[in-house]
C-alpha cells in the first residue's frame, strides 16, 4: 500500500457564524452524544435549554476544552474549535480553516 496516497482528514465547519449565540445549542441538538466523549448528559441539558440557561456559557467552554467528537464511519477523531464558525478539528490538525 502506498501510504503517501492515504488523505488526511480534513476540518469540518459544523456550523457558521450566522448562528451567533445558539452555535452551543447547534451542538447540543445536532451532534450524536453516543459520538462525544468529555461531555456529560448534563452539559448537552444545559447546551440544549438554550443562552438563557444561566450556566451556558461556563459549559460551553467546558464543551470547547474536552469535547473529544468520533466519527464512528470513518473512526476519525475531532477536536471542537470555535473561531466565530464552530469547526471539528482532526486531532493534531495544524492546518488552515477555509470556508
Amino acid at each position: 500500500m502506498n501510504v503517501s496516497r492515504l488523505k488526511k482528514p480534513e476540518p469540518i465547519l459544523f456550523c457558521d457564524a450566522s448562528s451567533g449565540i445558539y452555535i452551543p445549542q447547534r451542538f447540543a441538538n445536532e451532534v450524536k452524544q453516543s459520538c462525544v466523549v468529555g461531555v456529560s448528559s448534563f452539559q448537552f441539558e444545559v447546551l440544549a435549554s438554550g443562552p438563557d440557561n444561566e450556566l451556558y456559557w461556563d459549559t460551553w467552554t467546558d464543551v470547547l476544552n474536552n469535547a473529544i467528537v468520533k466519527d464512528k464511519k470513518t473512526g476519525v477523531v475531532y477536536t471542537v474549535h470555535q473561531n466565530d464558525d464552530l469547526w471539528l478539528l482532526p486531532v493534531n490538525y495544524s492546518g488552515p480553516l477555509r470556508d
